[in-house]
């Protein structure tokens, strides 16, 4: 994201280290640190209500989809598994499969270990 090397790393954590001084360093970078894990969670929650929202409008446009194609149809039912002119099963079409399996989504790439029973 920024392309901070080596040395701008070390200016900045001496020029910290000189203003705040060593006391209050640790109590500063360790409030920065949360609110940083803050803002990156509450980014991960709004990442994941539009990926709800998305795949909810993309369920009720299949849904709707299905209704107009059984409606025009009627004598073409994907859940029927029986072939009607010889009485032999038919497989479904992999995309049909495909369907009907939930999606898997990753919320996060790091565990969270807010709840990990530690007291301090």
């Amino acid at each position: 994201m920024f392309d901070v090397g080596y040395d701008e790393m070390l200016l900045v954590l001496l020029l910290a280290l000189l203003l705040l001084g060593p006391k209050n360093l640790p109590l500063v970078s360790r409030t920065l640190g949360k609110l940083l894990g803050e803002i990156r969670r509450m980014g991960w929650e709004f990442t994941s209500a539009l990926q709800d929202e998305v795949e909810e409008l993309e369920r009720q446009e299949k849904a709707e989809h299905k209704e107009k194609g059984s409606k025009e149809k009627p004598s073409d039912n994907p859940s029927s598994n029986e072939d009607t002119q010889n009485g032999e099963k038919k497989e479904f079409p992999s995309h049909e499969v495909a369907d009907a399996a939930p999606p898997v989504r990753i919320t996060s790439d790091k565990p969270d270990f807010s709840n990990t029973g530690k007291t301090k």
